[in-house]
């Protein structure tokens, strides 16, 4: 067998290995980073963790490009006070989040707008707010979150992040890795093993025929 074959075969199961290790890495490489992550600013917020959750949920993102307008602005607080009033009658409340424009995982046409709201202690006594999505081409809502509990910022967003893990469960995206190198270890131990066998092999032979 040709040596550059035998050295192909023998580095084939690294690069199988390799290529595993790749192709299992590839989405937690190229996935965007969790919302809570990307914008610290929002997280900061009474209520920030959930409004973070909402554009997970829908693969959403703040727009960095977007220009403020008077008109777009006072449209969209006037929906978002429809529905608040609509869906919570009689209570007081306040933008801790003014409107502003997401894209995501919405449907075809819509022009969805995120806000966050606290409620008013003198109407409310359980520290509560609401994360409003609406859509602005239609004055519905795409979805209205109730959120308790949210009398102070919560920046670690516990209840939402990735939850601690066991070092088994830590290692085991780079099991390709471990055992390609295991590989190499065994095969380079083998391959010495091999010269010295065939070097002992011929210096025996030459030893009888010297003899």
């Amino acid at each position: 067998m040709k040596s550059w074959l035998a050295r192909f075969l023998l580095l084939l199961p690294v690069l199988a290995l390799v290529g595993w290790f790749a192709i299992e890495q590839l989405p937690a490489w190229t996935a965007p980073a969790l919302p809570w992550l990307r914008y610290p600013d929002l997280v900061t917020l009474p209520g920030g963790c959930e409004a973070a959750n909402v554009l997970r949920v829908y693969s959403a993102e703040r727009q960095s490009d977007w220009v403020a307008s008077d008109t777009s602005d006072a449209r969209a607080r006037e929906v978002s006070d429809e529905l608040l009033q609509a869906q919570y009658p009689g209570q007081d409340y306040t933008f801790v989040l003014a409107p502003e424009p997401v894209r995501g995982r919405f449907a075809a046409g819509s022009a969805p707008w995120l806000s966050l709201v606290t409620f008013a202690p003198e109407t409310d006594l359980l520290s509560q707010g609401a994360v409003v999505l609406a859509d602005l081409n239609t004055g519905e809502a795409i979805d209205v979150i109730h959120v308790t509990g949210i009398s102070s910022p919560a920046a670690p967003c516990g209840e939402f992040a990735p939850q601690p893990q066991g070092m088994r469960a830590k290692l085991r995206p780079f099991l390709p890795l471990i055992l390609a190198a295991g590989y190499i270890v065994v095969a380079g131990v083998g391959l010495v093993a091999v010269r010295i066998w065939y070097r002992r092999q011929n210096s025996t032979v030459r030893q009888g025929e010297s003899g």
